[in-house]
């Protein structure tokens, strides 16, 4: 089994819906019912405002607890599409909890801090160009490139953002 899907399971353990089931996610994706194979209909069902919450965060494309464009679709079909069609290829195919995932588990628990130590930027040259560019939102939906806040830039930490040693730090989709 592949560590994903074992995590992904464990964070239904510890108290997580399918993101895409929040009672919010008509404003982000599409479910395309007629798709859906026959007995897996419950899979994209919404969880109401009143049976659960959304820890007050943004939609997570990639969280881990999202499913992909194809999940459970007719083959040859798909049973979800984005809004944003920049994330079609986003959702399911993520190997790792987001730091939204993370986030929605520490409110679960009770958690305020990075295991007991201030949190430190996962991609420090990265945060550096996202501050001084804009190039991604470290709030947002590219929240996992950074643990919290990128850092505040001093003149000396400029950076070229389309340096070569740049796409290391970015996906390929």
């Amino acid at each position: 089994m592949e560590i994903h899907i074992v995590q992904h399971e464990l964070l239904h353990v510890i108290g997580l819906w399918h993101e895409h089931m929040r009672y919010d996610r008509d404003q982000y994706v599409r479910v395309l019912r007629q798709n859906i194979a026959p007995g897996y209909e419950s899979q994209f069902k919404k969880i109401s405002s009143s049976e659960s919450t959304v820890y007050g965060l943004p939609y997570d494309y990639r969280s881990i607890m999202h499913y992909s464009k194809t999940a459970f679709a007719i083959p040859g079909t798909i049973t979800m599409e984005t809004r944003d069609p920049r994330y079609m290829n986003v959702i399911g195919r993520q190997n790792d909890a987001s730091r939204s995932d993370y986030l929605k588990v520490c409110q679960i628990y009770g958690c305020n801090q990075c295991n007991g130590e201030e949190c430190v930027d996962k991609f420090p040259k990265l945060c550096v160009a996202v501050k001084q560019y804009g190039l991604l939102d470290c709030n947002g939906n590219d929240e996992r490139y950074c643990c919290a806040t990128c850092k505040t830039l001093t003149q000396r930490e400029r950076v070229d953002p389309f340096d070569s040693s740049y796409s290391d730090y970015y996906d390929d989709y």
